[in-house]
């Protein structure tokens, strides 16, 4: 078969989804309503479309709890964000840290276990799972799944021997994370939460809108 001659333009409609901010608002929605309640509704957009959804859909495929776990462990990064209300340029394990934390808050809280033993548990989960997983596609060995409670650390003294994983659990202590901190945003008197999201949401989405459509 001849291939066909480039024209040297890529076609129209691999851009027709440029000004999509999620797969039900785009960005014209947001600019006629810039307030807090239409900013939270397209991030739960977000991450429930791009995310947890797809996340669900390949945990109940068969053999799909990896690529699932890859789909997951995006959510700490990203909710730490919010929560700080700045990127994680150049931070991302420390942001990582700090997402895996306020989704599993109960390991930090455990008194058994020292601060130590806690930095050992989270870098074994953004090194071991998140980078094994994004960048060679693999869990690496210390990284167990079996159907024993969302996220369980094994520990001898202040080393990591395994984390036991259960993905069905996984994500639904993640989905149950958000779900409480949109809650929040909604309903709950303005705090830092609700500024830093702001600040964050502003930076990423309309102060770039706004220079784009200042230049044309």
């Amino acid at each position: 078969m001849k291939k066909p001659k480039s024209s040297g333009a890529l076609p129209t409609a691999l851009f027709s989804d440029h000004s999509h901010l999620s797969p039900h608002f785009k960005t014209d929605d947001l600019l006629r309503d810039p307030s807090l309640a239409r900013k939270v509704d397209v991030l739960e957009d977000q991450v429930e479309y791009w995310l947890l959804r797809p996340a669900a859909t390949l945990l109940a495929t068969e053999h799909g709890e990896r690529s699932a776990l890859s789909v997951c462990s995006v959510y700490f990064e990203l909710i730490a964000c919010y929560l700080k209300g700045e990127e994680s340029d150049g931070r991302s394990k420390q942001f990582f840290r700090i997402g895996l934390f306020e989704v599993f808050p109960e390991m930090g809280s455990n008194q058994e276990v020292t601060e130590s033993a806690l930095e050992e548990v989270a870098t074994s989960l953004y090194g071991d799972l998140r980078c094994g997983l994004f960048h060679i596609g693999l869990l690496r060995p210390r990284i167990l799944l079996m159907p024993v409670g969302a996220c369980t650390p094994i520990l001898d003294s202040d080393t990591v021997k395994s984390i036991l994983i259960d993905p069905h659990l996984f994500l639904h202590r993640i989905r149950h994370h958000f779900q409480k901190y949109l809650t929040h945003l909604r309903n709950a008197d303005r705090d830092s939460l609700h500024a830093n999201f702001e600040r964050l949401w502003d930076t990423r989405f309309l102060v770039q809108r706004s220079v784009v459509m200042s230049r044309d």
